[in-house]
C-alpha cells in the first residue's frame, strides 16, 4: 500500500542508521529543510530493540545507558546542525522500509543512505524498496568514498514514485 502525501507536503524524511552514507543523507536533508522555511525534518531510525522514542534521549542519558546506536540518533541530528524547533527524531522497532514508510504520509521527499553491501537474497536496497511504497521521491545518497554508478560520478540517485525500479542519477 502506497502512502499518499497531504496537499501541504512539508516533511523532509530521512532514514538514519549507523553508516557514513546515512550521515551524508542526513546532512543533505538538513540543508533541504534549511532552504525551505515551511519544512520539518523527520529523522527515522528502525531499531532492533523493542523501544519507541521521540526526540531523545539526551546525550547524558544515552551515555548512561552505554550509548547504543539508537540512543545517539537525536544527539547526532542536533550536532549536525538541525534546527530543534523544526526537527522530529523517531526511533521505532521494525524493518527499516516499514518504519520509514509510516512517517512519509506528508513527505515531499525521503533521503536514505546507500549501503555498499547487499544482504544475501535481497535484490533491492532500502531506497528501491521505499520507492515502491511511498508517494514521494526517494533520494539515495552514497558516502563520499563509495564507488559510483558506472554511468555517473554522482553520489546520489533518485527513485521516483510509481516507477518501481526507475532510477535517475543526479
Amino acid at each position: 500500500m502506497r502512502s499518499v502525501p497531504s496537499e501541504t507536503s512539508t516533511d523532509i524524511v530521512v532514514g538514519f542508521a549507523d553508516r557514513r552514507s546515512s550521515s551524508e543523507a542526513l546532512e543533505r536533508a538538513i540543508a533541504h529543510v534549511a532552504d525551505n522555511g515551511n519544512a520539518r525534518l523527520v529523522v527515522v531510525h528502525a531499531s532492533s530493540s523493542p523501544i519507541t522514542v521521540r526526540n531523545g534521549p539526551t546525550a547524558q542519558i544515552a551515555q548512561a545507558i552505554g550509548a547504543p546506536g539508537w540512543a545517539t540518533v537525536h544527539t547526532t541530528v542536533l550536532e549536525l546542525g538541525a534546527d530543534p524547533a523544526r526537527t522530529l527524531t523517531v526511533i521505532e522497532p521494525g524493518e527499516p522500509v516499514s518504519v520509514i514508510a509510516r512517517h512519509c504520509t506528508s513527505a515531499s521527499v525521503v533521503y536514505v543512505g546507500r549501503s555498499r553491501r547487499r544482504r544475501l537474497g535481497r535484490a533491492k536496497g532500502i531506497g528501491q524498496r521505499l520507492g515502491t511504497v511511498v508517494a514521494c521521491p526517494v533520494v539515495q545518497v552514497a558516502a563520499d568514498d563509495e564507488p559510483r554508478s558506472p554511468s555517473s560520478s554522482s553520489p546520489v540517485n533518485r527513485f521516483l514514485p510509481a516507477q518501481t525500479g526507475a532510477t535517475s542519477w543526479i
